[in-house]
C-alpha cells in the first residue's frame, strides 16, 4: 500500500511537537514528539508502508518493530480518515482518491467533512490555544519545515516570518 500527503496538507515541527494542517478541510492537529516523528516519515512522495516504517523507526531506539508497525498503521489510518493523507495500490489510485475542492459541491465549505457532533469521536484540543500556551511570553518562535528553518517574530502584534539562512539568529 502506498501513502502520501494530500496536496493541500502541510506538516511542521515546532519545538518538538508535530503540527499538521489541511487547507481544504481547514482542520489541524498537534502531536507529541512520537507523533512528530511519525509525521516526519510522511511527505508528498508516494511511499510503501515498509519505507515509511523504516523512516519512522530511525527516530525510535530499541522500539519493537511489531509495536511500532501497529502504532504507525493506526496513525496513518486516522490521518487518512481525516483527509490529511491518501493511500492506494498505485499512484493513479492515489490521484483518484485525492480530495479536491469544487464549486460543483452543494456546500464546498462543509461537504468535505462531517461536522455533526458525536460523543464517540475523539476530541482534540484547539491548536490555537495549544500554541498560545506554548509561546505565551515569547517574542521568537523557530519553525522547522521541509523547506528549511524559519523565524517568526512578534513585532507590534504582527507576526513576521523570516527564513533562516546560514546565519545565526541574534
Amino acid at each position: 500500500m502506498l501513502y502520501r500527503l494530500c496536496k493541500d496538507t502541510f506538516i511542521r515541527n515546532i519545538k518538538g511537537y508535530g503540527y499538521i494542517s489541511s487547507q481544504l478541510t481547514r482542520h489541524d492537529r498537534v502531536y507529541d514528539q512520537a507523533g512528530a516523528y511519525f509525521l516526519r516519515a510522511i511527505d508528498r512522495t508516494p511511499r510503501h508502508f515498509e519505507e515509511i516504517l523504516d523512516r519512522a523507526a530511525a527516530f525510535f531506539i530499541d522500539a519493537p518493530v511489531s509495536e511500532l508497525s501497529t502504532d504507525l498503521l493506526s496513525f496513518l489510518h486516522d490521518l487518512e480518515e481525516n483527509q490529511y493523507i491518501v493511500s492506494g495500490e498505485d499512484e493513479i489510485q492515489l490521484s483518484y482518491r485525492e480530495p479536491r475542492f469544487s464549486y460543483a459541491m452543494e456546500n464546498p465549505k462543509t461537504a468535505v467533512h462531517n461536522f455533526r457532533q458525536s460523543t464517540d469521536i475523539q476530541r482534540y484540543a484547539d491548536t490555537a490555544d495549544f500554541f498560545y500556551g506554548l509561546f505565551r511570553g515569547s517574542s521568537r518562535v523557530l519553525v522547522e519545515s521541509n523547506a528549511g528553518m524559519y523565524h517568526l517574530s512578534a513585532l507590534n502584534s504582527l507576526w513576521r516570518i523570516y527564513r533562516i539562512e546560514d546565519k545565526a539568529i541574534k
